[in-house]
């Protein structure tokens, strides 16, 4: 009788330590995937948040090529701006909306055209109950190049969405602490990523353009 019950209780020890066991396994192959995907994450959005910067500074460059007598042009969004607007310069889109939110990605469908542009309209915000909404131009597609997009007519949207915000670059008064003195010709652009994989993660990488050319 005393074997019996010892054996019972040996028995449920094990049963305990076996369950126990394959519990940390499954939370360490969890964790594991969790790791991944995480990282995996954070590569796709590293990478499209720092092209969409190249875009922005491509097109500052190309002005320059372009506009060489006419420095005031630097900013000019006019060749790649698909929504129909009066003002083509960022400079003029800011004085209409601070800050300003645009979708910017390659144009691959038009070879004349490489950087396509559309503002994102004045109720946009970047609120989660704004970003969650699925039928909006933010949203990012994959198309049969395996590229990442935002349109799409056949395939359905992907985890990512992204978006540039600009806004004027402002300093601190040093005698007048509470006083903003905006710098002229110059930006701050920052270039968001959102990951809804399995929890919203935003990715934000950020940067200064200017007209680096003035003398």
């Amino acid at each position: 009788m005393k074997k019996k019950w010892f054996t019972i209780i040996e028995l449920m020890a094990w049963i305990v330590i076996f369950t126990l066991g394959i519990l940390s396994v499954f939370s360490l192959v969890s964790s594991t995937i969790n790791i991944s995907v995480k990282t995996r994450e954070q590569v796709i959005a590293s990478n499209i948040a720092r092209e969409q910067i190249e875009f922005i500074k491509n097109i500052r460059n190309t002005n320059w090529l372009k506009f060489q007598e006419l420095e005031q042009n630097w900013d000019n969004l006019n060749d790649y701006l698909n929504t129909p607007t009066t003002s083509r310069k960022i400079w003029e889109l800011l004085n209409d909306r601070n800050p300003l939110y645009l979708i910017i990605e390659n144009n691959y469908w038009d070879i004349n055209s490489p950087i396509n542009i559309n503002i994102i309209g004045p109720g946009f915000d970047e609120s989660e109950n704004k970003i969650n909404k699925s039928d909006f131009e933010w949203n990012l597609y994959i198309d049969g190049e395996w590229r990442y997009v935002h349109k799409s007519t056949d395939n359905k949207p992907t985890k990512l969405k992204s978006y540039i915000k600009i806004s004027r670059l402002e300093s601190k008064d040093e005698k007048n602490w509470w006083n903003k003195i905006t710098i002229n010709e110059a930006y701050k652009i920052d270039s968001v990523v959102i990951s809804m994989e399995k929890w919203l993660n935003k990715y934000v990488i950020s940067t200064i353009i200017s007209n680096w050319k003035k003398e």
